[in-house]
C-alpha cells in the first residue's frame, strides 16, 4: 500500500491564493518622504563658489540643487558656505526665475512642504522671497538642465504675491516654514520649485537660494486585486481543502 500525499502542492496553492491578494493591497503610510540629493533631477545652472565666473550645471558645485536634500532631519544651520542651493548672480547670467525639479520616487498624496531659506552663511546676502511649487506626473529632458515638468501640472503652493519665505539673515539654526498644498487629494511624483523674487538686501536681483526642503505625504496605495479574482480566491480555498482530503488516498 502506498499513500499519495499532495500536501506540499496544496500548501503552495493556498499560499498563492492568500498572498496574491495581499500583494495587491499595499497599506499607505503617511509621514516624511525620504529624499536625498539625487532626488533633484533638473534645474537651472547654479552658483559655483569654486569658479564664480562660470556657473555650474544644476547638480554640480558646492551649492548644487540637490543640497536642499542633504539635511532631512534636525536643526538647519549654515556654519560654512556649503550644504545649500544658490542661483548665480545677475552679472554671472543667473536666471531670474530659477527652478529645481524634484522626483519624489513615486506618486504621493501630499500633506505639507517645509522650506528652510538660506542667508549664504556668514555672507548674509542671498535668499528667496516669493516662489511657486508646481506638481505633476510627467517630465521631459531639458538639455544641460536635466529634466523639466511636462504635460498637465498643478499649482500646489502659490507664493508669488500673497505669501513668501522670510529673510533668515543672522538666524542659526534657520527656522522652517510649512506650506499646505492646494491639492491634498490627488497624487504627484514630481515637484518643481520656482524662484520668483529674492529677499530684501540680496546681492543682486537673481541671488536666490534655499537651504532645505522637506516633503510630507502618503504613498499612493498599490491597486487592489480585481473583484472577480478576489471572488475566485474565496471559492478556490475551500475547494483545495476538499481536494486535499480526496487525494490523500491509498492505492
Amino acid at each position: 500500500m502506498k499513500r499519495i500525499n499532495v500536501n506540499n502542492g496544496l500548501k503552495m496553492m493556498v499560499a498563492c491564493c492568500v498572498l496574491v491578494p495581499l500583494a495587491f493591497q499595499g497599506e499607505a503610510m503617511a509621514g516624511q518622504i525620504t529624499l536625498s540629493p539625487s532626488n533633484a533631477i533638473g534645474g537651472t545652472p547654479v552658483y559655483n563658489s569654486l569658479n564664480v565666473a562660470s556657473p555650474a550645471p544644476f547638480n554640480q558645485g558646492v551649492e548644487a540643487a540637490g543640497d536642499i536634500f542633504d539635511n532631512q532631519t534636525g536643526p538647519v544651520s549654515e556654519p560654512t558656505h556649503t550644504g545649500f542651493w544658490l542661483n548665480p548672480d545677475a552679472n554671472d547670467g543667473g536666471s531670474n526665475q530659477p527652478y529645481i525639479l524634484v522626483n519624489l520616487g513615486g506618486p504621493y498624496q501630499l500633506s505639507s512642504i517645509e522650506l528652510f531659506n538660506t542667508h549664504n552663511s556668514t555672507s548674509n546676502n542671498r535668499g528667496t522671497s516669493h516662489f511657486e511649487i508646481l506638481g505633476g506626473n510627467a517630465v521631459a529632458t531639458s538639455g544641460g538642465n536635466g529634466y523639466v515638468l511636462s504635460g498637465p501640472s498643478t499649482m500646489l503652493v502659490n507664493c508669488s504675491a500673497n505669501c513668501a519665505l522670510s529673510s533668515v539673515v543672522g538666524d542659526d539654526p534657520i527656522p522652517g516654514q510649512s506650506f499646505t498644498p492646494t491639492d491634498v487629494v490627488n497624487d504627484y511624483q514630481y515637484l518643481e520649485f520656482i524662484g520668483i523674487s529674492v529677499v530684501a538686501g540680496a546681492k543682486t536681483s537673481t541671488s536666490f537660494g534655499l537651504n532645505e526642503m522637506r516633503v510630507f505625504g502618503t504613498a499612493a496605495p498599490v491597486p487592489e486585486l480585481p473583484a472577480p479574482l478576489m471572488l475566485g480566491t474565496g471559492v478556490l480555498v475551500p475547494w483545495i481543502a476538499r481536494r486535499r482530503r480526496a487525494l490523500s488516498i491509498s492505492v
